[in-house]
């Protein structure tokens, strides 16, 4: 869990950030729940790097509102 864990939200941090079009893909896609899903996670690791891919997509339109209303 925790290889996996953090190697999906260290990948979709990565790709948050590259290019316009992908942060809309990945709240599409579903990718922001479990995302948020793994912010309970009993690992640091997991949950720093889910917060950080979450940090990125906060700079999309649609994936800030999301995220507000899930808090």
């Amino acid at each position: 869990m925790l290889t996996n864990g953090l190697c999906i939200a260290s990948l979709l941090s990565s790709l948050a950030h590259t290019r316009a079009g992908i942060p809309d893909a990945m709240v599409t896609s579903g990718a922001m729940e479990v995302l948020m899903q793994h912010l309970n996670s009993q690992y640091n690791l997991v949950r720093t790097s889910c917060a950080v891919a979450l940090g990125y997509l906060s700079f999309n339109k649609t994936a800030a509102r999301k995220l507000f209303s899930c808090c």
